[in-house]
């Protein structure tokens, strides 16, 4: 049985603990494990932000962890720290401290030049981690829910997946 097929909150729990060891053993895998060991820690520690260096490192901490794409990072430098801005205010992302209020569709940030569905996934996930999960490809297809990769229109019913089966992780370790 897949993860996302169960409810189990101790499996969930469990799979929630053996991130650091799954992240060493992928990073151990790339030229430089060092580089993605501390952009994971600095994406899940560091409050999301509404401008273009965000947008800018999410996408590294993306691209070093999963398939990289040639040209991606350098598509996303072309974007303007206004153009950013707007997508954001478009996405009607409202910061309050700690708390992030999304009320706009996420189409918002994929209007953006160098991102697309994942991306965006990992920009709303820090930001709203209780209503959208993560959706690498690898995360989607390994989910059993999806026959292909992500893409916009998968990254509700990913979300809302992930958060039904996980809450009890989030609940007692988030």
């Amino acid at each position: 049985m897949s993860l996302m097929a169960s409810c189990d909150g101790q499996l969930w729990s469990k799979a929630l603990q053996g991130y650091g060891s799954a992240l060493r053993q992928l990073a151990s895998r790339k030229q430089d494990p060092s580089k993605l060991e501390a952009l994971d820690e600095w994406f899940q520690k560091t409050e999301p932000k509404k401008d273009k260096a965000y947008l800018l490192k999410v996408l590294e901490w993306k691209l070093t962890r999963g398939t990289f794409r040639p040209g991606l990072l350098q598509k996303a430098q072309l974007n303007s720290e206004e153009e950013v801005k707007r997508c954001f205010q478009r996405l009607g992302w409202t910061l309050r401290g700690r708390s992030v209020t999304i009320r706009g569709p996420p189409q918002a940030l994929t209007s953006l030049q160098g991102v697309g569905p994942v991306t965006a996934s990992a920009l709303l996930c820090r930001a709203t981690p209780q209503r959208v999960a993560y959706m690498s490809d690898e995360a989607v297809l390994g989910s059993g829910l999806f026959k292909r990769a992500a893409d916009i229109k998968r990254l509700g019913p990913f979300g809302s997946q992930a958060s039904i089966r996980g809450f009890p992780v989030a609940g007692r370790n988030g």
